[in-house]
């Protein structure tokens, strides 16, 4: 069953608009959990050095705005009933104010009408619209996956702690096995801590699947970056020369797919992927048997999303890294 879509309070099927399907999703609206870009300056580029000084200290991080699409028609066999929805719609969203809310089954925005509608009138008896809002100051609050590796290597997805579980060791319950063999006797998750199996992490001190997460590919993993060039003019010749500099940061673009059990879990894990891209500090992701240092300046986007049986989204991230080596 389709949400019922609501802007500034108003359903829009009172205008007998039928909410449709974004590009490769079967939802209407798309955009509403992608991660913005970041604002402002986000590393520097000394010249005489390899790679980029990242901007990555929680005072640094600020995010753009998020454009959200929402795709529908509005349709009748009747065309002065046609006609009549339409006109009301479109009076509709031109008296809407400067900020105002968006609001579905799956949650809800404070937008702005960004550019104009897009309407395709089809036999004066149908019309395709697309409404594209403007997010200023999107929530990107998120938290840590609540999972934890399991003796067997899989994680326990319920998050909460299960005496029969074969954990790693069951001397004790209610706690972990650090890395160093040594327990975290206060039973609770330190981001910091080098926990068992950090060397077989992906991200950090994690598995993608703890954060619903399939990686399907790695781009540009063996892209040789460029050497910068500097250039130099002599004060008594005016002559120019141009001598090697640092190499250019490399760059990563991670392409899988984010599952989730049901919509409200498709909330949390998108958010648990906002406080990994969006937390300070950097990312330190492994690859192939290689480790690289890296940072989010872009955002993630996720598309395609279908609501089954489960949810599926297709994501998207690149990542700069800090240095070369």
């Amino acid at each position: 069953m389709p949400s019922e879509y609501y802007v500034n309070g108003q359903a829009l099927s009172a205008f007998g608009f039928i909410p449709g399907h974004a590009s490769g999703s079967n939802l209407a609206l798309s955009g509403a959990w992608d991660m913005p870009k970041r604002a402002g300056e986000c590393y520097h580029t000394w010249q005489e050095e390899n790679g980029i000084e990242p901007y990555v200290e929680e005072e640094d991080l600020f995010f753009g705005p998020r454009e959200i699409r929402l795709t529908g028609s509005i349709f009748s066999e009747n065309r002065p009933l046609f006609r009549e929805r339409l006109e009301a719609f479109r009076a509709f969203i031109q008296a809407l104010p400067p900020t105002f809310e968006l609001r579905c089954d799956w949650g809800q925005w404070q937008v702005s009408r960004k550019t104009k509608a897009t309407v395709e009138l089809k036999a004066s008896r149908a019309a395709r619209i697309t409404l594209v809002f403007h997010e200023f100051a999107p929530d990107l609050s998120g938290t840590a996956p609540a999972q934890w590796i399991l003796a067997t290597r899989f994680w326990n997805e319920r998050g909460v702690w299960i005496d029969d579980a074969l954990w790693y060791d069951r001397m004790e319950t209610g706690v972990w096995l650090l890395e160093t063999g040594l327990w975290n006797t206060a039973g609770v998750w330190d981001r910091n801590g080098a926990w068992y199996g950090n060397p077989r992490a992906d991200i950090d001190d994690w598995l993608w699947e703890s954060f619903g997460m399939i990686l399907s590919e790695v781009a540009e993993v063996a892209t040789i970056p460029a050497r910068r060039e500097i250039k130099i003019t002599q004060p008594a010749t005016r002559e120019t020369l141009y001598v090697p500099g640092g190499q250019e940061p490399g760059s990563l673009t991670l392409s899988g797919w984010l599952v989730a059990a049901d919509m409200a879990d498709f909330e949390r894990k998108v958010r648990s992927l906002y406080w990994l891209f969006g937390s300070a500090g950097v990312r330190r992701l492994r690859h192939q048997g290689r480790t690289y240092d890296c940072f989010a300046t872009e955002g993630f986007t996720l598309t395609g999303i279908q609501k089954r049986e489960k949810t599926y989204a297709k994501f998207k991230i690149k990542l700069l890294e800090c240095g070369n080596e």
